[in-house]
Order: C-alpha cells, then structure tokens, then sequence
C-alpha cells in the first residue's frame, strides 16, 4: 500500500481495552479481504492512517496497528509478547555443546477460531514454502492483501471459549506493540491492579515502565510523516485510569499540538463485587475523567451500563441485539462497533477533518466530554430506503446512547435533551437507497424525499432532532464487518447483511456486515450525568478506602476532582430547561 499522511497512533491501556481493541482492529482487517460486499471499504477508509506496512527477515510484507498496548502479566494466554512475525527461522537453534536440561509446560489451549487460523497459517506456509514465491501472506496475518482467509461465515460461539482478548484476535501485532505490567495482577488478593493511585505513580516512579512506553511510542511516531495525534481506549475503572491520566500528560508535554481523544472504558460490575470494590470502581473512574478533561482534546466514555453506581445498573438495551452484557467477548464488541465507526470522520480517504479538529468541535465551550450513541445494526429493512428507514423512526432517534448517566428520561411528553455539537456517521447503506428515487417520493409528504443527497437526507433529519446544533454528517457505503469471531449477538431477525426481515434467519447462518449509525455529540445529557456521579460519591470519605490513599492518591484529591466535575457539569447547562430540577438542587 502507498505511504500515507496523516497518521494515527493508538493506545490501548487495560485489559477491557484489549477486548475492544481486538474487535476493532479484527473488523478493520476486514477491508484487506476480497469480499466483494466489503472491498468499497478500502476505497472509502484509508487504513494507512491506523497501520503501518513492514518486511520481516524473510522479506515478506506486513501490516500492523499502529499500537501500543499495556496489559498485566498473565493477560496473554497463547499470544506470545513479541510475536512471531519478525523471528528469524534459526533462532531458537542452541549452539550449546554441553548438556542441556529441557522443562516443558504445556502450551495455552487454543479455542476452535484460533485453531482454524493456524490451519490456514501452516497451509500458507507450505504453499510458500512449495512455490519459493514472495507472494503476500493471508489477511489475518497482516498483509494488505489476502490469498487466503478464516472461515468467515463460520458460527463459532465463543463464549466458553474466550477469557483474554487474545483469544480472538485474528491478526498479528507488531513486536513493539505490547507491554506487560508484570508487578500486578488483575484478581486475585495480592498485587491487584485496581486503584486509580498504582497507575499513575507507575509511569511517575517506575523508570523503566515509563521508559518501556516512551520507547514503544517514539518507535511509531518517528516513523509518522504527519503525525495526527493519538487515540487511547483506556480502561477508567482499575488503576489503568490512573496510568492513562498520567500517559496523557506525557503526550502533551512531548506532542503539545497533537490532539489526543480518549475513550474511557468501563466494563459492567461483576454479579458478586462487593460494595467496597463498587466504590473504588466509581473513585477510579472520577479520578480518571477529572484529570483527563484536563489534558485530553476530549474524553468519550463508554459502557453498555446505563448508569455507574454503587448499585447494579441494567444494560443499554438494543432493540435488535441480543448480548449478555456480563461477557466481555459480547460487550467490548458493541463498543468496537461504536469506536470503528464514530472515528470515521479522521479515517477517511477524504479526510474532510483531521483528529484534532474533530476533537475540537465537541469540545467548544470547555465541554471536555462528549457521549457516542450507536445504533447497531442501523434499522434499514431489505429494500428500504434511508428516507423510509428515517420516516419510520418518528420523533425518537435509532440510537442508543453509550455514555453512562445520559439516557433520556423514560417519558412521551419529555423533549429531546440539547445537543451543542454533534459529528453523525452512517456507514453501510448503499447509495443506490440514500434517497427515495422520484417515483416514491412523489407519494411522500416528509421533506426527506424531497432531498437530492443521502448528505441531504441525513442533515434534514438532524436538523429536525436538534435544530440549533451544527452537524457535521458523513455517509460511507461500506458496512461495518461483523465477520467471525464478531459474536453471533445479532437478532433472528437481522439478516446475514444486517438488514431487518420478516424472516427469520437460519442459526447456521451468522451476520457477516451491518449497517451502522452513530452520533457523537456535546448535549445538556452529560450534566444530568456528571452530577449523578458526583451525587453518588458526595457521601464517600476516602479516609476509609485505606487503599486509595497508600496507592499514593493525595488526600482531598477525591474531593477536589469532584468539585471540577460539577464546575465541568456547569458549561452544559444550556438554560434551555431541559434539565432536571434534582440535577440544580445537587449542593453537596
């Protein structure tokens, strides 16, 4: 592929961020593939601005992420740290005369996807092997373009069979690209990592940790014509929060004009948390967006929980999915598809903005934090036009809001929250069926068949959502990839192209691409959000989280983050009486 500019690194800090990660990164290698459903993406997305081209010893071409992953010790299972693309075919030849004692362990097991893609690999092997050709390898090994590839359609329900994010990835990382924690644990008594206070002195008093990161991130950015910025998913509700508020800050200090969005992750409560683990959860995820919206060009935090408490929340409900929220294989892939598709707009060929600029215009106003709302799949019939789709959907928006806290109140008579700024991607509606076409639309009374663009299509109807707030709409053609091991979440009713039917589809059959609908947006929600969160810890001494405090956390640093979090709530009172009258009589 042809070197690009405008180039992207991201982070990936926490183990919850890996399983999105790996959804996401699994998705975009879709666009190397042959299918001929899928081959516009490469047309529309430039994959350049997220990966790198490389030739190993042998010659051969590959392409990686962009990427710098921190992980704990014992996270890996089968994936081995440094991979295996850059290793030399000799080199764990002994030249040791003497004699040589051997201990072995047995090897991680490796689910049915796992070994289907090394069946494909050794098969790759022998070809090569048998022909001396120089021909690239397969797509789920990295390269731009493919011979051969995974069994795609297959349906392999994972769910017993995934615990770490590796478990799934179906493509290789560059050798730089991961970076283990190996003096804390994610469970156990001892060692745990999961106080925002671990991660932050990590980087701040651990050289060699701090210079592992440094490292890792000079070795992507020097290699960058036009370095973008920086993307991070970042775990917010463990001491990766800590951690990634403090990477933050050495970004800018190093790459001060470079924009840096962060995805803050937060993974649903586990059934049996004990009420104690629930708070430092909340801490951990308070300290994180205090400090971020300090340094971050903007911070989007996502759940599948509708609210964080200290109390269980029920999950975000789509209406045609079907996931268990308690899995992270199920509930990092509903995030992936919101991260894949809501960063778009700096992805594109086009490009008609860049990562700084887009962080910008949700952040005006010193509104640091911004909410993503999916609609996953987009509910577009087979044969239905966007206009048809849009029509149907009445005064109610598709989509789903991933922000905890900024759902909208269960009420008919309710109104619609402001939005200040909004960025709106579609992606996977032919363009064939962006408009109406003459002949229908001239039996239609609503002004969206009467528009000449899918751009126009989708614009009008925003305009009748919000008609104050500045929308920035893109439309792409080519669906999001919900190829295997994407989960089989999908409704009965979905078809294998993502499209709703009357039908229903066979269990042997799986959903392979979809249509996807997401808004990012700056609204009068996210105040009814950040005082719900501070209301919720307003009563919590951290005198009695003796672990926050020796975890180096300063004293009153909780009371203080709160304090910016109700200022930040402040810049999203519009004044235009949407919110709630509980939300002003918060004075704690």
């Amino acid at each position: 592929m042809a070197s690009s500019r405008g180039e992207v690194v991201t982070l990936q800090l926490g183990h919850y961020a890996g399983f999105v990660g790996a959804h996401w990164w699994n998705s975009q290698s879709a666009a190397f593939n042959s299918d001929p459903r899928l081959s516009i993406a490469a047309q529309e997305v430039n994959s350049d601005v997220l990966f790198r081209e490389g030739v190993t010893l042998q010659g051969e071409p590959t392409y990686t992420p962009r990427l710098v992953l921190m992980d704990l010790k014992g996270n890996l299972s089968s994936l081995r740290q440094q991979g295996v693309l850059y290793e030399h075919p000799d080199q764990n030849t002994s030249t040791w005369s003497g004699k040589v004692s051997v201990h072995r362990t047995d090897p991680a097991s490796r689910n049915a996807f796992l070994q289907d893609l090394d069946v494909i690999e050794e098969e790759w092997e022998k070809r090569t092997r048998a022909s001396c050709s120089n021909a690239p390898k397969p797509e789920t090994k990295n390269a731009p373009a493919g011979s051969a590839e995974p069994p795609t359609q297959k349906v392999y329900h994972l769910e017993e069979g995934v615990e770490v994010w590796s478990d799934f990835l179906r493509l290789h990382l560059h050798p730089r690209s991961i970076s283990l924690i190996n003096d804390h644990t994610s469970d156990g008594d001892v060692d745990r990592f999961d106080v925002f206070g671990l991660g932050d002195s990590l980087l701040l008093r651990s050289p060699p940790v701090a210079d592992d990161l440094e490292d890792r991130l000079h070795f992507f950015t020097e290699e960058c014509d036009s370095l973008q910025g920086f993307q991070l998913l970042c775990d917010l509700h463990d001491g990766f929060s800590g951690l990634g508020a403090r990477a933050v800050e050495r970004l800018r200090d190093e790459y001060g004009t470079k924009g840096v969005l962060v995805w803050g992750l937060v993974p649903p409560a586990p059934p049996a948390l004990s009420p104690l683990r629930s708070v430092y959860r909340l801490v951990n995820y308070a300290l994180g967006m205090a400090r971020l919206v300090d340094t971050a060009s903007v911070l989007l935090p996502l759940s599948v929980s509708s609210v964080l408490s200290r109390r269980p929340s029920p999950p975000v409900v789509f209406p045609n999915l079907h996931y268990d929220a308690e899995l992270h294989y199920h509930s990092s892939a509903v995030l992936a598809a919101a991260v894949g598709t809501s960063s778009l707009p700096y992805r594109t060929h086009s490009r008609l903005t860049s990562l700084s600029e887009f962080a910008d215009s949700l952040s005006g106003g010193g509104r640091k934090v911004a909410m993503t709302s999916l609609a996953l799949p987009f509910p577009l019939h087979a044969g239905e036009s966007l206009p048809d789709a849009l029509r149907a959907l009445g005064a109610a928006p598709p989509w789903c809001s991933l922000a905890p806290g900024t759902a909208p109140v269960a009420s008919a008579s309710a109104p619609a929250p402001c939005c200040f700024a909004q960025s709106v991607v579609l992606r996977g509606v032919p363009a064939a069926r962006h408009t109406a076409g003459s002949q229908r639309g001239s039996t239609k009374d609503s002004p969206l068949y009467r528009c000449s663009t899918g751009q126009d299509v989708m614009s009008a109807y925003l305009h009748g959502l919000y008609p104050h707030a500045p929308s920035a709409v893109q439309l792409l053609q080519a669906p999001m990839s919900a190829a295997a091991p994407f989960p089989d979440i999908f409704a009965p009713t979905v078809d294998r192209s993502g499209y709703l039917t009357d039908s229903r589809r066979k269990m042997e059959e799986a959903v392979s691409s979809a249509p996807v609908l997401t808004a990012t947006q700056s609204g009068t929600a996210l105040r009814t959000s950040l005082l719900a969160l501070c209301r919720e810890l307003a009563l919590v001494d951290e005198r009695r989280l003796p672990g926050l405090l020796a975890a180096g956390t300063e004293p009153g640093e909780l009371p203080e983050a709160l304090h910016g979090l109700r200022s930040l709530a402040d810049a999203y009172h519009s004044g235009c009486g949407h919110e709630q009258n509980s939300d002003d009589d918060d004075d704690s």
